[in-house]
């Protein structure tokens, strides 16, 4: 059978709380022994993490108000003191009890099966042995251990000592071996090695009641019952907590004299009992909680001598000690308590002083201290069955007996709600210029309404949408980072909120820009194109061309011309000054105020506000002068040959080369460098990119078959991404870089080789 963790009846810790029950002499005789029956217990971290997203009833908080009780299936057999456990599946196991009432009543081997989906409960076949005021844990193997309780009725109703496994895949109950000793009334709790103690109870007879000290010790992966060690002081109706750190706490109860103050700590690993600090009030049947900080809360109860109690305490592991807490609005013993997702703790049912049962619930905060009402059971009940059904927000309360004494079959269910949370990260990336979408999700039942507080960056909107909140548009205005306050609510919970960092980038690019020899122009994407010039390609072809920071562009000749397009500032030229060698290159100057020129021998020639830092002496036969690249700043450039030596000039870092490479598959043709200018990239004329520095590699055209070789090379603005740009125009991008098309497929077609590319933002 297929592992599963151990049960759950409150989402977030080991609790098993024995509740009240209220002694009646004629029903002790009759058989009819009232008693609150052991909720199961958990580990921390259990089943309710990994059932909360399969299960279909998850959206049962949607259907119903928060913080009320509706009815739900009813159980076929009415019934009080029934064990009940969560399967591995969410379905819930509600087995034996007590039926009938006075002379009448009479345990049950009667078993059902609540389905969350369907709000229904079906036949889960017969106990083995008909029993009320049994104890049952969920094992780490799926199947229920249910033990101990009161079989027979009448003079005949005594303590069993039977034990049996329940096994949802076959939906029917087997023996296992029996407890050392014979009780009911007992506590439960689970081991972290997944073994169950059976503590406690009441021995001897039903109508002349025993507090046990016995401890018994079931291990499921050898099916053997073995005795553990004993109590320090005999005790029944006592609480059993599960602490974080495996130990077991055990507090209060009835005594062989009365109700117990008294508390123990069980150590599994040395099989030992310790006694910790006392109660600050003693009490049996009370309600026990394991709440999400470790701290355990003990609530109402009675004293022994059939009085309710009001008072509730706080159990502190750290210290060992009980401290007093917010009081219960209404004294009750025989309740059940469930912890919520929210962390607040469900104390509902019960009975008051005089033994009437109650439909009052009420809500304990850990961070307050204080008890509140919250809505009211529909049926008066006590000595109920209530499951937290993980995943939904809901519990459920079962049978019990209500006014009149007899036991119900009536059941409900409490709509607590999952606290929203946030699921989605708490940053969204938008581009200038590109519409886009961030969608806020947040998890809880009932969906959560969601709102936000801030400036949001131009071009976007904010729409909630029930549990999601979608951040969409086009960014118009500024780049940079922005915050927006987010806020969640779904009643289940406090109000959460998020800060949400939206971070504007410039486009990587919005378009580019190819040159041919012969001085065309294309534009692809949102880039724009001027006139075309008409350049003699066998005496000044266009080498290189550069889109201006703050627009425009500028075509490059072989003879240091420098034609000015669409806005781009003119600083002057080499056409009319006397070259050693071609122009080879071309950089514009980061804010666009100034460019460079430099020829095939290296010479470095400035315009505007460019600063030459150093030009080279070439040999443009060997190894030419390909590629000139301004650092961020523009106070440096690094100037790059066909054989692959970079030379850094000015505040340019050196991060490598391919100098020392004897021999280059290809030619290098081009170079860029990243926007921080702590690294860059070579390319060469087959495509080959050699990433240096933070310069990442995107992919490359070295191992194509290319009909053209690669001319041009272009960088994207937020360096994440890059184009290669072939003679005939083809153009070829990687990474973030937009795929625009390329001007090979132009009409008309291009009628000389492209010798660059340069991207626009």
């Amino acid at each position: 059978m297929q592992q599963t963790p151990p049960s759950s009846t409150s989402e977030s810790g080991a609790v098993i709380a024995r509740a009240a029950r209220r002694r009646r002499g004629s029903a002790v005789a009759a058989g009819a022994h009232l008693a609150r029956r052991a909720v199961p217990a958990v580990l921390a971290g259990g089943l309710a993490a990994g059932l909360g997203a399969g299960l279909l009833g998850a959206g049962v908080a949607s259907a119903a108000t928060i913080g009320t009780f509706s009815p739900t299936g009813s159980l076929a057999t009415a019934r009080a003191d029934a064990s009940a456990s969560q399967l591995p599946g969410g379905d819930v196991l509600v087995a034996g009890g007590l039926t009938g009432s006075g002379a009448s009543a009479a345990p049950t081997a009667t078993a059902e099966v609540y389905d969350p989906t369907t709000g229904s409960f079906s036949s889960a076949g017969s106990l083995l042995t008909a029993r009320y005021d049994a104890v049952a844990q969920l094992l780490n193997n799926g199947d229920v251990l249910v033990a101990g309780g009161v079989s027979g009725s009448g003079a005949s109703a005594a303590p069993t000592a039977a034990t049996e496994l329940y096994d949802p895949s076959s939906n029917s109950f087997s023996p296992a071996p029996g407890l050392p000793v014979a009780v009911f009334d007992a506590s439960v709790a689970p081991l972290s090695n997944g073994d169950v103690l059976v503590i406690g109870g009441y021995s001897s007879s039903v109508a002349s009641p025993a507090p046990s000290a016995s401890v018994a010790l079931y291990d499921p992966a050898t099916n053997q019952v073995t005795s553990a060690a004993s109590l320090s002081t005999a005790r029944a109706l006592a609480t059993a907590t599960v602490l974080p750190n495996g130990e077991v706490l055990v507090a209060g109860g009835m005594g062989a004299s009365g109700a117990l103050s008294s508390a123990e700590l069980y150590n599994p690993t040395t099989n030992t009992w310790s006694s910790t600090g006392s109660l600050t009030a003693a009490r049996a049947s009370a309600t026990a909680t394991l709440l999400g900080d470790g701290e355990v809360l003990v609530a109402g109860g009675d004293t022994g001598t059939g009085t309710a109690l009001s008072s509730a305490e706080v159990y502190d592991p750290s210290d060992g000690a009980f401290s007093a807490t917010g009081s219960l609005t209404v004294a009750r013993n025989g309740a059940s308590a469930e912890l919520l997702p929210s962390g607040d703790v469900l104390v509902a049912g019960g009975q008051d002083a005089s033994g009437a049962p109650l439909s009052s619930a009420e809500l304990y905060s850990p961070s307050s201290g204080s008890f509140a009402a919250t809505g009211s059971l529909g049926t008066a009940r006590s000595q109920a069955s209530m499951v937290s059904l993980p995943g939904t927000g809901t519990v459920l309360v079962a049978g019990g007996v209500t006014t009149g004494g007899a036991p119900t079959s009536s059941a409900e269910v409490y709509t607590a709600g999952i606290p929203a949370s946030f699921t989605s990260a708490a940053s969204a990336s938008f581009e200038i210029g590109v519409a886009g979408s961030y969608t806020v999700t947040t998890s809880g039942s009932p969906a959560a309404t969601l709102s936000e507080s801030g400036v949001l960056p131009a071009g976007l909107s904010f729409t909630a949408n029930g549990g999601t909140a979608t951040i969409s548009g086009t960014p118009s205005g500024a780049t940079g980072s922005f915050s927006v306050r987010v806020f969640a609510s779904n009643g289940a919970g406090s109000p959460i909120s998020q800060t949400l960092a939206i971070t504007v980038r410039p486009s990587p690019a919005t378009g580019f820009l190819g040159a041919t020899q012969s001085g065309a122009v294309y534009a692809e994407g949102k880039a724009t194109a001027g006139s075309s010039l008409s350049l003699n390609t066998s005496v000044r072809p266009a080498v290189a061309v550069a889109s201006d920071p703050t627009g425009g562009y500028y075509v490059v000749t072989s003879k240091g011309n420098v034609f000015n397009e669409g806005g781009a500032t003119f600083y002057g030229s080499q056409a009319h000054g006397r070259l050693a060698a071609p122009i080879a290159a071309f950089a514009v100057t980061p804010d666009g105020k100034g460019y460079w020129l430099a020829a095939r021998n290296g010479a470095v020639y400035p315009f505007g506000d460019a600063t030459s830092y150093s030009s080279l002496s070439l040999n443009a036969k060997v190894r030419p002068l390909v590629a000139i690249v301004s650092t961020p700043d523009g106070k440096g450039y690094w100037l790059v040959t066909s054989k692959g030596n970079v030379f850094n000039e000015g505040d340019a870092g050196f991060f490598g080369s391919k100098a020392s490479v004897r021999r280059l598959p290809h030619p290098l043709v081009s170079a860029g460098t990243t926007p921080d200018g702590k690294g860059y990239w070579l390319v060469s004329s087959g495509g080959n990119i050699y990433n240096f520095g933070d310069a990442k590699f995107f992919g490359s055209k070295a191992t194509a078959r290319l009909a053209h070789p690669i001319a041009g090379f272009a960088p994207t603005l937020d360096g994440l991404g890059y184009y290669l740009m072939g003679s005939d125009g083809t153009v070829y991008p990687f990474g973030d870089a937009p795929a625009y098309g390329s001007p090979s497929s132009a009409t008309p077609a291009p009628t000389s080789p492209f010798v660059g590319i340069s991207v626009t933002g």
